[in-house]
C-alpha cells in the first residue's frame, strides 16, 4: 500500500545541504526508505574529488526526517512511487 511521506532536512544549515533545495518534499511510496530513495534519485548531484566523482545526497540518510502524512497531505495514494511536490 502506498503512503504519502513528507521529507524535511533535520538541520538545513548543515553544510552538506549546500546546493540542495531544502524545502519539504512530498513523496508517494510504500515505505520511508523508498521515499528517501525517490528523493535521492530526483535530486542526485555529483561532487568532483581528486579521485573522480562522488555521488552526494543528504536526502537519503540521517540528515532527513521522513514522516507519514498520508491522511493529512491532500495527495492521493493512487499511482506509482514518485516525488509529488517540493514545497
Amino acid at each position: 500500500m502506498m503512503h504519502i511521506w513528507k521529507l524535511t532536512p533535520v538541520d538545513s544549515s548543515d553544510p552538506t545541504w549546500t546546493g540542495y533545495d531544502t524545502r519539504p518534499m512530498f513523496v508517494r511510496a510504500e515505505s520511508a526508505r523508498e521515499a528517501q530513495e525517490r528523493a535521492e534519485l530526483a535530486t542526485v548531484q555529483f561532487v568532483s574529488t581528486t579521485e573522480g566523482y562522488l555521488q552526494s545526497n543528504p536526502w537519503r540518510d540521517y540528515r532527513t526526517r521522513c514522516g507519514d502524512v498520508t491522511n493529512t497531505s491532500g495527495h492521493s495514494v493512487d499511482g506509482p512511487a514518485e516525488v509529488l511536490t517540493v514545497c
